[in-house]
């Protein structure tokens, strides 16, 4: 689903017009450029601060980073949180009150930020690591209450869900996936209060790259669930609901599920790789990066869609999105496969 560095520069700004729309400002930086760095990232916004990590494949083993900064701000301090002496680590992700869930050698663990010397991750005791269970493509989402994790758990090939509340850091498992369940890159939202905990997940079948993919939408802090599902291709994002960018016969379709409906647009014909989707005050944006560089695709409610270039160099990597609802920001964070960067973007 991903894989994705010269020296750092000051944020610049691209400004790109695409026929028949209003100009788009994109402010893109350079968040790490070491080597092999970034094409494994996620990036979350508080309303305040950008929260970035990201996974560094080393010669001596993979480095979980992380980074926090204002979305004006030039400075993005990086700390090291995991640094293993072997390619465990194959995933990480970030919340929005800047915790992450990463993956080292089979087991998935909870770090946060804590008052520095107080900690017990190995490699950095401003932060503290909790073990939330085995399995591997962790995902993670706060909700008013709670932190969700959602994992593949090796153990009968299941997806699994865990709940702590935001200050306790013990996990219980409020969610299991039927058993024997291939259950790639599952994916979880509980930032709308409304629509309470959205959990999406792969569930192979037997033809190609076909997969069912199946939501889960309980009543955040409680363990009742409904279920949903739909066959669909692989590919897929999850937001308020569950959204999903996929690839058919070389199309890109949009699809979303709304009260138990599907429904669906083509929003791009060349088969470049899927990255990121999201929705705000009647818009959706999909990231999508390939040949032609990183591309942000926008659709209103009663409009087509239109795309806006976001990075002219080549990406290759996995792009993550974040919609600020407030004010109509989006933040994306990507890797520049030309240049071998990890960058951050900044539009409206």
């Amino acid at each position: 689903m991903k894989k994705a560095l010269v020296a750092l520069s000051a944020a610049s700004a691209l400004a790109i017009l695409v026929p028949g729309t209003a100009e788009a400002a994109f402010t893109l930086k350079v968040i790490d450029n070491a080597d092999d760095c970034g094409d494994i990232n996620s990036v979350a916004f508080d309303g305040t601060n950008i929260h970035l990590a990201w996974v560094c494949n080393t010669a001596s083993g993979d480095v979980v980073k992380y980074a926090k900064g204002t979305p004006g701000g030039t400075s993005f301090p990086k700390e090291i949180i995991s640094d293993v002496t072997t390619t465990g680590t194959k995933f990480t992700s970030v919340a929005s009150n800047g915790g992450l869930v990463f993956e080292v050698n089979g087991s998935i663990r909870y770090a946060r930020p804590v008052a520095a010397g107080t900690g017990d991750c190995p490699d950095n005791d401003a932060w503290s690591c909790e073990l939330v269970g085995s399995g591997h493509d962790p995902q993670i989402s706060v909700g008013p209450s709670n932190v969700y994790i959602t994992y593949h758990n090796d153990s009968g090939s299941v997806i699994m869900a865990k709940r702590s509340g935001i200050a306790t850091y013990t996990f219980t498992t409020v969610f299991t996936g039927s058993s024997g369940v291939s259950g790639r890159f599952p994916l979880i939202d509980a930032s709308d209060t409304t629509a309470g905990v959205w959990i999406g997940y792969e569930h192979d079948v037997s033809s190609g790259f076909a997969s069912e993919v199946s939501m889960w939408s309980p009543t955040e802090g409680t363990e009742s669930a409904t279920g949903l599902s739909h066959y669909i291709l692989h590919g897929m994002s999850v937001n308020h609901g569950l959204h999903q960018p996929q690839v058919v016969s070389g199309n890109k379709l949009y699809v979303r599920a709304s009260d138990g409906s599907w429904s669906s647009s083509t929003y791009a014909t060349s088969a470049t790789s899927i990255g990121d989707v999201d929705d705000y005050g009647g818009y959706q944006v999909i990231t999508r990066g390939g040949t032609n560089g990183l591309i942000a695709t926008k659709k209103g409610i009663f409009g087509g869609w239109t795309d806006v270039l976001v990075d002219g160099a080549i990406d290759s990597g996995f792009s993550s999105l974040v919609v600020n609802q407030s004010n109509g920001a989006y933040y994306i964070s990507y890797y520049d496969q030309t240049n071998q960067q990890l960058k951050l973007a900044r539009g409206s």
